[in-house]
Order: C-alpha cells, then sequence, then structure tokens
C-alpha cells in the first residue's frame, strides 16, 4: 500500500509555516539525514513506524518525532441489484 507521506506534513507541524519535514524508518537515520524517504512510500509493513525530522526553514535546526501508521483498506463493495 503506498502512502502519500506528505499528507502527514500538517500534522507533524502543526499546521506551522516555516518548518519542513522528511521522513525515516529509523531514528538513526532521522539523526543521521539519512535514507530519506520518498513522498509516495509503499509500506512493506502494516502498521509501520515513522520518524519525521522536522527542520525550522530559518535556522535548520531541526528535531525529530515518531509515531505509527495503520493502512486501512478500503472496504469491498458489490453493484447492487436493479430496483425496477
Amino acid at each position: 500500500m503506498t502512502t502519500d507521506l506528505s499528507s502527514f506534513d500538517d500534522v507533524v507541524t502543526d499546521g506551522l509555516e516555516g518548518f519542513s519535514v522528511l521522513y525515516f524508518l529509523t531514528e538513526a537515520h532521522a539523526n543521521a539525514n539519512t535514507s530519506v524517504l520518498p513522498n509516495f512510500y509503499t509500506n512493506t509493513t502494516n502498521p509501520f513506524s515513522l520518524f519525521p525530522r522536522i527542520s525550522f526553514d530559518e535556522t535548520g535546526c531541526a528535531d525529530i518525532n515518531s509515531f505509527q501508521v495503520q493502512v486501512l483498506l478500503a472496504p469491498e463493495t458489490e453493484k447492487p441489484e436493479d430496483i425496477i
């Protein structure tokens, strides 16, 4: 399942402007700023943990956080029978 990680940016920054967010699979990668995940990430496990690195654009200072994502599949539907 592919997840648009940028859709979490407003939640991670509390909607504040002037911040950039990068996402990582491990805290070590987030601290080292290596192995950045693409915005459209295809997860191989469900749920999975993310480590966003939130940087203040003006200074470059950064903080690391973490949260877990569980992708819920859309329910299957069937076409209703004609009512006549």
